[in-house]
This record gives C-alpha cells, structure tokens and sequence, in this order.
C-alpha cells in the first residue's frame, strides 16, 4: 500500500549551493538518492511564498510525493510558528474534521513539527503530511518545510498497514527534524525580498 511512500524513509538532504541570492532550482530536495528538481511556485495569498518540488516523471496535478518550501510574512503571523500551525489544523479540520494531527514542539516556541493523515471527500486518495515550521530572525517571519506522500485509500487499515503507516510517519518525522534548513531559509528570504 505505501510503497511508493516508503521511499521517503531514506535519508533526505539539500544540495549545498551558495546562499548569497540562491534560486529555488538551487536548493533541491534529494529524496532516497532520487532528485525531486521539478519546482514551481504556487499561488497564494500575499505574504506567503510557497514553491514545490516534485519527482521529474510525475505532474503538479497528479504527484506521489512532494516537498514544499514555504515562507510567511504577514501580520497575522508575524514571527510565530504556532500561528502557522493553527492556521494549517484550522485548514485540515474545515476540509476534514475526522482527520487526527500531532503538533510539537520546543520550549522557546521557535519551532513546531506538525504531521497528519488525511484525505480528501471523493475519498480518491490518503495523503500524510509533516511539517517543520520554524522561525528567522526577528522580522523574518516563518518559515516552513512540508513532507507529502499520497498513497491509495484504504477505508480499515489492518494491523500490518498501521505499522507500515507508523513505519512512514516515524521516518518522515526523522527527516523533517534532520533537514538543513539554511539553503531553504535563504534562497526564500532572496526570492520574497525580489519579488517586492
């Protein structure tokens, strides 16, 4: 059920590029040895920027796997990874109230991990999340990094796809608390400073 999931338990890292004025095709994901260089920026509202990376053979409107690299700056969030996360668990529980989350988090309140399952009303599909939401410096905003997994729905799990369910959750977790966050933070602090 989960394999192409599965996949995401191998070790992820960032390429390594000069951090003055980087591009995202700079800071790639590389998801168990396999590139994920397909980006593109998506539509938001103002103060956010969000660019997505997927696997080179799949779509933006029929991915298996994805990593997303999101920065907010406004207001209503200012510096506060909690306000993010409140924001996404409002988001979830209005598009899927049966969905059940996890939310984490230090002591200084700089940094929330965030993960669920859920899937859309068609019932078409289930998607785990994990989010690593931290924030910059003083004025900077959050910042955001989104593990993605679609895989088949399956309406009772047994007992062996839980495990494998944990299985993927625990390694998705790994990952997201292992990611160098310095690349992501600065190729979208240059991109939202360029696009003002």
């Amino acid at each position: 059920m989960l394999r192409t999931g599965v996949a995401l338990a191998a070790l992820l890292t960032a390429y390594t590029a000069n951090a003055e004025g980087l591009k995202p095709n700079e800071v790639v994901p590389v998801m168990g040895g396999e590139t994920y260089s397909k980006v593109a920026r998506v539509d938001t509202e103002a103060g956010v920027l969000v660019y997505r990376y997927i696997r080179d053979t799949e779509t933006f409107e029929d991915w298996t796997t994805a990593v997303t690299y999101t920065l907010y700056r406004n207001p209503s969030v200012g510096d506060r990874p909690k306000s993010v996360a409140t924001v996404i668990v409002s988001s979830l529980q209005n598009s899927n109230p049966q969905a059940k989350y996890n939310l984490t988090g230090n002591d200084e309140g700089t940094e929330v991990v965030l993960d669920f399952l859920t899937w859309p009303a068609d019932k078409e599909y289930m998607e785990y999340d994990v989010y690593r939401i931290e924030s910059g410096q003083t004025g900077e905003g959050v910042y955001v990094l989104q593990f993605s997994v679609k895989f088949p729905y399956v309406e009772n799990m047994s007992e062996a796809q839980v495990k494998e369910l944990v299985t993927l959750r625990n390694g998705m977790v790994k990952q997201v608390l292992q990611y160098n966050m310095t690349s992501v933070k600065s190729m979208l602090t240059s991109r939202y400073n360029s696009t003002r």
